[in-house]
């Protein structure tokens, strides 16, 4: 999560590998290196101002940063999605704001975004109070089954989260014809295409990527989009 105006940037990660492991033996004041930023932003199409912001676990925060984004121009129409498994990082506050096609019990929302004068709503399996009884892109699909054509026309869908997530997104976007199913699909490949690219070159030189400097592999990362682009 980033907030370039104030200042800071900050990460949510889970040790579950080498490298997240690491990290989290790292103590406060220790200097790290990083890559960033990496992959590919939202770009929103004005063509489509019914903004469907689908996010899963670890994928909420960038929702709501991209909400903050778009409230800044009246053209766009926002609605955030959220779905957890485990306790949500805030507490919920029933919403007053109306969303047509939401079940009439799901109530639970954000109360940030609802500051905002955005609508939000929660979705879990775990029987979270006035949460959707689901996985958040089928919480998706009752609004989005709630809309006519014509309106369903101006709906873009902007999404993070696991994987699993994000292909049932794809699949969602696919089903009602709204965008953008090349867009999640071509990123999550182009990601993985470049970053194998800068393990195969690291392992070719017979080097440790872990003792490598920013610099270096900064020239790793750009020769692989060369190769990609």
């Amino acid at each position: 999560m980033t907030k370039a105006d104030a200042g800071w940037v900050e990460f949510l990660y889970k040790d579950v590998g080498t490298g997240t492991h690491a990290l989290a033996g790292r103590s406060p004041g220790e200097t790290v290196n990083m890559i960033g930023p990496i992959g590919t932003p939202f770009a929103a199409g004005r063509s489509r101002p019914r903004t469907l912001l689908l996010g899963g676990g670890v994928g909420i925060p960038p929702m709501v940063f991209l909400a903050d984004r778009l409230r800044a121009d009246t053209h766009w129409k926002p609605l955030v999605l959220m779905g957890s498994e485990v306790p949500f990082p805030f507490t919920t506050r029933p919403s007053s704001i109306l969303v047509p096609g939401m079940p009439a019990a799901v109530i639970a929302a954000m109360p940030l975004l609802e500051d905002w004068g955005i609508p939000s709503r929660l979705a879990s399996l775990q029987g979270y109070p006035g949460c959707f009884d689901g996985y958040v892109t089928d919480l998706a699909r009752h609004w989005l089954d709630a809309l006519d054509e014509s309106t369903r026309r101006q709906v873009g869908i902007y999404a993070c989260g696991p994987h699993p997530m994000l292909e049932a997104v794809v699949n969602l976007a696919r089903w009602y014809d709204v965008e953008p199913e090349s867009v999640l699909r071509e990123t999550n490949k182009r990601f993985r295409e470049r970053f194998s690219h800068i393990e195969r070159r690291v392992h070719e030189q017979g080097l440790d990527m872990s003792k490598m400097t920013l610099s270096q592999l900064d020239e790793y990362w750009d020769e692989a989009k060369r190769y990609s682009a």
